[in-house]
């Protein structure tokens, strides 16, 4: 297996934990004692140290506490690199695992790179040096038990003196993970139950989680509003200055999350009606109509979760006498991938690392123009690699940050085609002087844009000069990119 680098911000973490588990994962046994820290910790359960490597709690010279409690592990490069080590139990011959677990720079360092191995040889976490102070979740490859008890150590990987790397919270995954927990009630406005062609606005009940106000309500079937419902019998409508909310929720406020809806306009008119989602007041859909004759898959970019947000579905004031039709909400979590590897294609490389890509920093990855085979053909062409793990995703969505210093850069984005064997350009960017942040997230089916035995997934990025550069040379700058796919 080759080891790949996947780094997942506190935004995207799902723990889905295995049978077999990893024993005092969080390093709070034995309890040190608020301030204290030391080296070469004995009697630390689970856990072998070695070398330069030790514990913490609380607030110390080794920064303020654990990721989610008081205690971590201290994990030097001097003369004696740290390393922690843990032989897992219970884990299935032949099935699949991965490690998750959280790290950060020292404070007032830069951090030393961290390599996780199984069986002391093979590398399933590529050494990285964490690019923050802040707790970042990270996780290796996926692996295949090859036998019940497995050992894995994370060892500094680095000879530069005194330089730290902090860890915590290691979790052990089993494939495949289950769905993610239902968190929007009544998602499909079946409750209350109405007859067949009966519909009613601004409905209430006792079993009937959403509001309803001004020009809203539900239906059933066929009826004035509608043919039938996007998913199971009922739907809901709304026309100008209509509002359908609740409260839903938990979500974790460390995740990314998207929302998912079927929309249609209603029969009643010739047009439908601009329709807006927030959530707790914040704009996660602008304003959209949804003007076709048949159910529409509508998604969100994504977002972080607040705790418990106060949905509202919300028409525009204006608009004529028209309707909206919206059933099947779902909450899903959009899980981040990095890219893997990289491999240009037209152009040079002259700057930045995959982890120059991982976070905005201003440390950009940077392709300068080289020669095309014939006119027209864009001089700056490279192709990014990841991996997700959901094989066949409903939802996906690309996060770029990017720019073209001294000239205007036309950059076609295409993602590779799985089931035809091709490449599909889908959004055109235009990078100019200033960092820009892009969202896209292609409307349709996805799933095709994953392969669904292996995971990997493709972007390739061309870019070609919309105007003349001084000496007939530019680059291409990207500071961000990030996968969100979802089920």
């Amino acid at each position: 297996m080759s080891a790949r680098l996947t780094a997942l911000c506190v935004c995207s973490a799902l723990l889905f934990p295995a049978n077999a588990d990893v024993t005092n994962g969080n390093f709070e046994i034995p309890g040190l004692g608020s301030g204290n820290w030391s080296f070469n910790t004995p009697d630390v359960p689970g856990w072998t140290l070695n070398g330069s490597s030790g514990l913490a709690n609380g607030n110390t010279v080794w920064g303020n506490g654990g990721h989610s409690s008081e205690q971590f592990a201290l994990l030097q490069s001097t003369w004696t690199p740290g390393s922690v080590t843990q032989t897992l139990h219970g884990l299935t011959p032949g099935n699949k695992y991965r490690l998750r677990f959280w790290l950060r720079q020292r404070p007032g360092e830069i951090g030393t790179p961290i390599l996780v191995t199984k069986d002391g040889s093979l590398d399933v976490f590529t050494a990285l040096r964490p690019f923050s102070r802040n707790w970042i979740e990270f996780a290796t490859d996926w692996f295949f038990a090859g036998a019940s008890d497995q050992t894995f150590t994370w060892s500094v990987n680095d000879d530069r003196s005194f330089l730290t790397t902090e860890l915590d919270d290691i979790v052990l995954e089993s494939w495949p993970p289950p769905p993610p927990v239902e968190s929007v009630p009544n998602p499909g406005f079946e409750l209350p139950v109405m007859a067949e062609g009966e519909w009613k606005l601004q409905p209430t009940s006792l079993s009937l989680s959403w509001q309803f106000s001004a020009s809203s309500g539900l239906a059933n079937g066929l009826t004035q509003w509608g043919n039938g419902a996007g998913e199971g019998t009922q739907y809901s409508f709304l026309q100008k200055s209509g509002k359908i909310a609740q409260l839903i929720g938990p979500l974790d406020t460390g995740k990314t999350y998207a929302l998912r809806c079927l929309m249609m306009r209603s029969t009643i008119g010739t047009n439908g009606i601009p329709v807006e989602f927030r959530f707790n007041g914040v704009k996660i859909i602008p304003s959209r109509l949804v003007n076709t004759d048949h159910w529409t898959d509508v998604r969100s970019d994504p977002f972080f979760g607040p705790d418990y947000p106060y949905l509202e579905i919300v028409a525009a004031s204006s608009g004529g006498s028209g309707a909206e039709l919206v059933d099947g909400l779902q909450i899903i979590e959009a899980i981040g991938s990095l890219a893997e590897s990289y491999s240009i294609q037209r152009g040079i490389h002259k700057r930045g690392t995959l982890e120059s890509l991982v976070s905005s920093d201003d440390d950009r990855f940077e392709v300068q123009n080289g020669f095309v085979a014939f006119q027209g053909e864009a001089p700056v062409q490279f192709i990014l690699k990841g991996t997700s793990f959901v094989l066949t995703p409903k939802y996906l969505s690309l996060a770029i940050e990017g720019s073209a210093p001294g000239i205007g850069l036309q950059t076609d984005v295409s993602l590779y085609d799985y089931v035809a064997g091709t490449w599909v350009t889908i959004k055109q960017l235009m990078l100019s002087d200033i960092d820009q942040v892009f969202t896209i997230t292609p409307s349709g089916p996805v799933d095709q844009f994953v392969n669904s035995l292996t995971g990997e997934i493709k972007v390739r990025f061309a870019s070609k000069a919309n105007q003349v550069a001084p000496l007939n040379m530019w680059r291409a700058r990207f500071d961000r990119f990030k996968w969100f796919l979802g089920n």
